[in-house]
């Protein structure tokens, strides 16, 4: 599902106009970009929580020439589900 879809979906549960569901909704995903790009983690209660964890160095190989190549160490952001809540 893609944004677009996201806030089509949302705005027929809530009963609003698309455009006023992006405008509520992209100035909550600047901030938790912006949180997130800083180093601090977010936990939304109820939703789940995106903690931000460093990837070691690691040696891999160029799928094109197979040449051995080293990727650097690189931040990554990890998404968990709360508790309670399944994806069917």
């Amino acid at each position: 599902m893609n944004k677009k879809q996201l806030t089509t979906l949302a705005a027929r549960k809530a009963g609003v106009s698309q455009k006023y569901i992006a405008d509520s909704l992209n100035p909550v995903l600047e901030t938790i970009i912006e949180v997130l790009s800083g180093g601090n983690n977010i936990t939304i209660q109820g939703f789940g929580s995106f903690q931000v964890k460093t990837m070691k160095e690691r040696k891999s190989r160029n799928p094109k020439t197979g040449e051995l190549i080293v990727l650097p160490e690189r931040k990554v952001v990890k998404f968990k589900l709360a508790n309670g809540n399944q994806v069917k």
